[in-house]
C-alpha cells in the first residue's frame, strides 16, 4: 500500500526518498524546535523518545512507532525523514 501526503499524491519514505509533509511550526504545539537528537534517538523536549535511526550496512533506517522500517538512506537523509514524522506524529 502506497504512502499518502496530506496532498493525496503517492509519497513513499523508503527507497531513498524523503517524505515532507506540509506542517506549520506552530507556537502552542511541538514543532521543530522542540525535537532534538540524542545519539540515535529523536526526543521531543522533556525527554520522550520519538524515533531511531537504525544502522543497516553503512546506510541507516529510521524505525516508525509501528515498529516498521524506512528503505535504506544516507544518515541526513534518514534523520530528514525522522524528522518529517515527528512532526507529523507531534501535529
Amino acid at each position: 500500500m502506497p504512502w499518502l501526503s496530506p496532498q493525496g499524491r503517492s509519497a513513499e519514505p523508503h527507497y531513498g526518498a524523503v517524505w515532507e509533509p506540509d506542517i506549520p511550526v506552530r507556537n502552542g504545539n511541538h514543532g521543530i524546535r522542540d525535537l532534538r537528537w540524542k545519539d540515535d534517538w529523536l526526543h521531543i523536549v522533556g525527554g520522550r523518545k520519538l524515533l531511531q535511526l537504525i544502522p543497516d550496512e553503512g546506510l541507516w533506517r529510521v524505525q516508525l512507532p509501528n515498529g516498521k522500517l524506512t528503505g535504506v538512506m544516507n544518515r541526513t537523509r534518514a534523520k530528514d525523514t525522522a524528522m518529517a514524522w515527528a512532526l507529523r506524529i507531534c501535529e
